[in-house]
């Protein structure tokens, strides 16, 4: 469903502080729809939903392309999109970030999606923030009937957008976060965000106490105002100050300047951009450069900008044609006059000073070209500055300009009654010159005045006037003046202006003395300063401006007589008199006299006519007589040099406020710059912190969330039983496993162990408490209800901080390690038995090798002895009875020296055997040996007398240490099984390596025989195993 309101809060750097604190402030009931809109960095994951749903009881969501608004939700913009609002839904686009310098105005972009779609029902509130995003969009809401509120700068962690928003001058009301939250509940309860209706008279009379109000206190009537939309702004303020009726407010209003200030500065509709309505700008260059070209009229352009709001319009049309003349052969001075009825509107306008947001609507170009940039600001360039002057005007009550080339009065008459519009209207076409152009707003028209005006374009509003005649609502006025002479401010007479006064009281008595018939007070230059009586009816009203040059209220014969006389005063004369011929018949009696200056008041010069028979004078004198032609030629020369005074104090008038306005600016730019640039470093270095904390911020938060993934992970998948209470006792978290104990489920967080029936008996929550009054971890063995073992540990819960703030519970199932135990036992058990078993078997062997060793040693002992008597017996091994034996290298070896080293060796293995055995324990001895020389004897001895089988031995050189019996034993049985049933091939080899190591020595044995097969591999180590 659609929500009633709409509520769009825009935020920047500081603004997640100032959410929370208005949505705790903020009911889950308000019917009303939240929309956030703030700056969020596309290289983060936002955390605002999950930080905001801790302040408030609403739905809190990042929104989605295509979302619609819902009522008591608040939708989030994602990072890195822009989110308008179109047909009730949320659109998203990606932020253009291909540029460096691209600025990124996506409150702004809202804002105005928002007044095109829906803005009677929506608010929209800035909150704290850097730069002026959402100052642009502000103004169109505010314009299109929506409310705008502001976060006090004074309240804001950064104030920049809440200052640039109350800038503006469209805020409805600011201050903190939580009374901005019960600003927008007023506002939704007392319905003053409803579409406007037609005006009737009960609007009108419901505003006549503020409108008597309002004219008491700040002495201004805005009784022109429409009454309903009058009606809307006071029942705004209302809202804000929580008043229930009208009357109520209207007694505040006389006792409350303050707020009667406020309501004024909420009826004037300050809301204005650069080139507003771009198609209607672009069809006014059009119109302007083809009716230029046509006209051809020297002298400057002269354009009025009624109701100028802040300035944007202004500059707009200043650009538009700068761009023209300078891009002319027929180049003319600009004269831009500016005026407003608000005091601050001219303020801001006159500093020339925008948002650096603006650009978007100027266009980069233009932007560079009549643009300065000052941080987030821009200033208007000088030589565009000197083309405007700002004044004061009332549109609806003060006399307007004259000769105005240009006029453009947009968005303001809609804002007037009936009766206003066409007042306001014919005011304008009065100060328009022949064919000059009148330039309106979209929604606006020239209504009963169609037939004084000719239409250019329906569509763009642009209208020429037609007709030169003084319309009737013009009579209304109370007078016409000059540009830079309207102040709109109550009259208040100076010290000179009394003093005039007292010298006009004196020259009255003396006409009294003299019974004048037509009296005039003149001021020397011929100014009219007061009217005493006309009689003779010799004074008339000119045609066309009004203008206080007595020579243009006199008839022509009259003229010549007193600009002498004029003269002949200034030169020194005290009195001047004349007779004038008349036109009509008759003669007229004409005198000037002078008279001193009382004071400060300067001298004035008493005018008598009266007609001649009637004169208490006489003159000498020949009546003056003055002929058509060159009363036509007085005419004309007294038209020129008034035009050419105009022309001169206008220019005076222009030049000195152009001066003071131009001296006051660039006193106050220098100070801004100064301000600026402070502020801007302050801004640098408060930039650097921010981005070091956040990135900082951001990295905990990963270390934050991977730590959390993994304890959920672990809590998850943990076989462990275990149960986090508080110092309540309430359940705060727990593992799966701890069903075996107690039966809990998600939504039982919260709720007390003590409701909860468990398998652990009573001892149970009795250990809990003494754990978490003492702080003494307790350990114990349980059973559960499926008869498992349970090993129960409870530990205190320590806090950051190292404070217990509850216990933690932990149920281990030993069960499988109590079984394992058992089993271990029993395993031990047997393995004590067999070892016994083992141990006598061992004895056993032990005995029968002593035994086997001690009988073989005798006949071993006897061999030898035997052989080395048979060798050592001359008659027995004579020379020429000794047997030779071949060798594999040719040497002769005696058989009598091989049953010798045979006997050698087996008395060797006899001495093995008896170390087997255990009768003698004799320790491995290692001996350093030449590894190549004794491995070649080695082989050598082991291949003597075989000629069949061809052996092969390499060896690395070097010396090394070796267990030298051990591996010759070895050597000896793997070179002899090699020999007996490896050699099976047609040529037999046997190849024999040795390897020095680090520290080991390896040798290798290898023949070129059949092999092991695979299968019996494993065999090749058991005893007394013989393998085919």
């Amino acid at each position: 469903m659609e929500p009633s309101y709409l509520v769009c809060l825009g935020a920047s750097a500081g603004g997640l502080e100032a959410l929370e604190s208005f949505f705790a402030s903020v009911p889950a009931n308000t019917d009303a729809a939240f929309v956030i809109i703030s700056h969020l960095s596309p290289d983060f994951k936002s955390l605002m939903p999950e930080l905001l749903s801790r302040h408030t009881k609403m739905a809190v969501r990042t929104a989605t392309d295509g979302m619609a608004p819902e009522r008591n939700t608040i939708s989030i913009i994602p990072p890195g999109k822009n989110m308008a609002y179109r047909s009730g839904r949320l659109r998203l686009e990606s932020q253009d970030r291909t540029g460096a310098h691209v600025l990124q105005l996506p409150v702004d972009i809202f804002l105005r999606s928002v007044a095109e779609e829906r803005p009677h029902r929506s608010v929209a509130v800035i909150l704290s923030g850097t730069g002026s995003d959402g100052s642009r969009g502000i103004r169109v809401l505010k314009e299109s009937g929506g409310m705008v509120l502001a976060q006090q700068p004074e309240s804001a962690r950064f104030d920049g957008m809440p200052r640039a928003a109350i800038d503006m001058g469209v805020v409805d009301a600011s201050g903190t976060p939580p009374q901005l939250a019960s600003f927008v509940l007023e506002l939704i309860r007392t319905g003053v965000l409803r579409e406007p209706a037609e005006d009737d008279d009960t609007d009108a009379m419901e505003v006549l106490p503020v409108l008597e109000s309002l004219r008491t206190q700040l002495h201004q009537d805005v009784s022109y105002l429409r009454p309903r939309m009058l009606r809307r702004r006071t029942q705004r303020r209302m809202a804000l100050l929580g008043i229930k009726t009208i009357a109520e407010y209207a007694d505040r209003l006389m006792t409350d300047a303050a707020e009667a200030r406020s309501l004024k500065q909420d009826t004037m509709i300050g809301v204005t951009s650069f080139f507003r309505d771009a198609e209607a700008f672009r069809f006014l260059q059009r119109h302007l450069s083809v009716s230029l070209a046509r006209s051809g009229e020297p002298g400057p352009f002269r354009v009025w900008v009624p109701a100028c709001s802040s300035g944007e319009e202004v500059f707009s049309l200043a650009i538009l044609l700068h761009e023209h003349f300078s891009a002319s052969d027929k180049y003319r001075d600009i004269k831009i006059f500016a005026t407003d009825l608000d005091e601050d509107s001219l303020a801001r306008a006159s500093k020339a000073t925008y948002p650096a947001s603006c650009a978007e609507d100027i266009g980069l170009a233009r932007a560079g070209k009549y643009f300065t940039s000052q941080g987030d600001k821009i200033v208007v360039r000088s030589f565009l500055r000197e083309m405007v002057i700002f004044a004061q005007h009332n549109l609806v009550r003060d006399p307007p300009f004259t000769r105005i080339d240009l006029i453009s009065c947009r968005n303001f008459l809609i804002y007037l009654t009936p009766e206003s519009q066409v007042s306001v209207l014919a005011s304008l076409h009065f100060a328009l010159n022949q064919r000059g152009t009148l330039f309106l707003g979209s929604a606006e028209s020239i209504g009963k005045l169609d037939d004084e005006f000719d239409t250019v374009d329906s569509r763009f509003k642009v209208y020429t006037k037609s007709k030169s005649a003084t319309l009737p609502s013009m009579r209304l006025r109370s007078g016409l003046q000059d540009p830079g002479l309207l102040t709109g401010k109550p009259l208040v007479l100076s010290t000179r202006d009394r003093e005039r006064d007292t010298t006009n009281r004196q020259v009255l008595e003396m006409m009294v003395e003299r019974e004048a018939r037509s009296v005039a007070i003149l001021t020397p230059d011929g100014a009219l300063s007061d009217i005493v009586s006309d009689a003779a009816e010799a004074f008339r009203v000119p045609r066309g401006r009004m203008t206080s040059d007595i020579a243009r209220m006199l008839e022509e014969p009259l003229v010549v007589a007193v600009t002498t006389g004029l003269q002949r005063l200034r030169r020194g004369e005290s009195d001047a008199q004349f007779v004038v011929e008349m036109d009509r018949g008759g003669r007229m009696s004409v005198r000037l006299t002078s008279v001193p200056a009382v004071g400060n008041s300067g001298d004035r010069v008493l005018l008598l006519i009266e007609p001649a028979g009637v004169s208490h004078v006489t003159t000498h004198e020949a009546p003056l007589t003055v002929s058509s032609e060159s009363a036509e030629r007085m005419n004309e020369l007294q038209n020129e040099l008034m035009q050419t005074r105009e022309n001169l104090q206008s220019t005076i008038e222009e030049l000195q406020s152009a001066n003071e306005e131009q001296q006051s600016t660039n006193e106050e730019l220098m100070a801004s710059n100064e301000e600026l640039q402070s502020t801007n470093e302050e801004l640098q270095s408060v930039n650097e912190e921010l981005f070091t904390v956040n990135v900082e911020y951001q990295n905990k938060i990963q270390e934050l969330a991977v730590v959390a993934a993994d304890l959920n992970n672990l809590l998850r998948n943990i076989n462990v039983g275990i149960l986090f209470l508080d110092a309540d006792l309430r359940v705060r978290r727990f593992t799966p496993s701890i069903e075996q104990v107690v039966k809990l489920v998600d939504h039982d967080i919260g709720r007390s162990i003590e409701h909860f029936a468990h398998t652990l008996g009573p001892d149970f929550l009795s250990d809990v408490r003494r754990v978490l009054n003492y702080g003494e971890p307790i350990e114990r063995d349980a059973r559960s209800a499926t008869g498992n073992w349970l090993l129960v540990r409870i530990l205190p819960y320590l806090t950051q901080a190292g404070k217990p703030n509850g216990v933690v519970a932990s149920f281990f199932d030993v069960t499988p390690i109590r079984n394992a135990n058992e089993m271990t036992r029993v395993a031990n058990d047997h393995l004590a038995f067999a070892n016994e078993e083992l141990a006598s078997q061992r004895r056993e062997l032990e005995e029968m090798f002593s035994i086997v060793a001690n009988d073989l040693k005798r006949p071993v002992i006897a061999l030898a002895g035997l052989l080395d008597v048979i060798r050592n017996d001359k008659a027995i091994t004579g020379g020429a009875a000794r047997e030779k034996a071949p060798t594999g290298e040719g040497r002769p070896t005696s058989l009598m020296e091989r049953a010798q080293s045979e006997c050698h060796r087996m008395r060797q293995m006899l001495l093995d055997l008896e170390s087997l055995s255990g009768i003698q324990q004799r320790a491995v001895e290692f001996e350093r040996v030449e590894a190549q020389v004794w491995l070649d004897d080695l082989v050598h001895r082991a291949s003597e007398g075989i000629d069949t089988i061809r052996v092969h031995c390499t060896c690395d050189p070097g010396d090394c240490m070796i267990a030298r019996s051990f591996l010759e034993e070895i050597f000896s049985n793997i070179f002899e099984n090699a020999l007996k049933y490896g050699c099976t091939s047609e040529s037999p080899r046997i190849d024999v390596s040795g390897r020095i190591r680090e520290q080991t020595f390896e040798l290798s044995i290898s023949d070129n025989g059949k092999g092991i097969a695979p299968e019996h591999q494993s065999k090749v180590f058991e005893p007394f195993r013989r393998l085919d």
